[in-house]
């Protein structure tokens, strides 16, 4: 078991990192074809929308569907295949120490996605509505410097520009720091379990056994953890 989750944790990896590259590419490719398809409609076509909101679908919009919804569930089906693998083995060597880590740790990733699936979805709603006025803000301005300064509005578009991009500021911040609340949440679930075990261990069993289950706690979870965060 060991040997087998050795293999599979040195070539998921490798794996993974192929993929990623193959639909990187693969979405510049398909922004591509994209192009070519909008550059061939009519003009009373094309008018229907802003350029700002062609322009985020034929790129941004590609790389999200194929990096961040596509990748992202490659990176789910390897950590999955990974937790799984690793379930197995730790129920072969001991089948409550297994359960009781697939509890707290499964009950922990729970409970993180319900909380933050919510807010990661809205923030990234807002970030890209706010791209995409930023950019027709900006693109205004430019198109009608002329007006702007023969009407003397120009310190206008640039506090309503900068107001934009403080709001894009805070949700990318949001967004960013999300992960490391995960991080925190299960490095104390870690912790609190770690000593949950040691003293129910202690106290039923003799230190050989209970110094014994603990270390296969630990580490399984060293493994277990990680998998579980990006799961989340």
């Amino acid at each position: 078991d060991i040997g087998v989750t050795g293999v599979q944790t040195c070539a998921l990896p490798i794996l993974v990192r192929r993929i990623t590259f193959f639909l990187s590419r693969r979405g510049a490719s398909i922004s591509a074809k994209l192009i070519a398809k909008v550059l061939s409609q009519p003009l009373s076509t094309l008018q229907e929308k802003s350029i700002q909101q062609t322009q985020y679908a034929v790129t941004a919009g590609v790389d999200t569907i194929t990096m961040g919804v596509l990748n992202t569930s490659v990176v789910l089906i390897s950590d999955t295949s990974l937790l799984v693998i690793l379930s197995i083995g730790l129920f072969v060597v001991d089948p409550w120490i297994s359960i009781c880590t697939t509890l707290l740790f499964g009950t922990v990733a729970i409970v993180l996605y319900q909380l933050m699936a919510r807010k990661s979805k809205r923030l990234g709603i807002e970030q890209a509505e706010l791209s995409i006025e930023t950019s027709e803000r900006i693109m205004e301005a430019l198109t009608s410097y002329r007006e702007l300064v023969v009407k003397n509005r120009r310190g206008f578009y640039a506090i309503q520009i900068g107001k934009l991009r403080l709001k894009i500021a805070n949700a990318v911040a949001e967004r960013a720091f999300m992960p490391n609340t995960s991080k925190y949440i299960i490095e104390i679930a870690f912790v609190v379990g770690a000593f949950a075990i040691a003293a129910f261990q202690f106290s039923t069993n003799s230190a050989t056994r209970a110094i014994a289950i603990l270390s296969v706690f630990l580490v399984a979870s060293t493994r277990i953890s990680p998998a579980v965060l990006r799961l989340q």
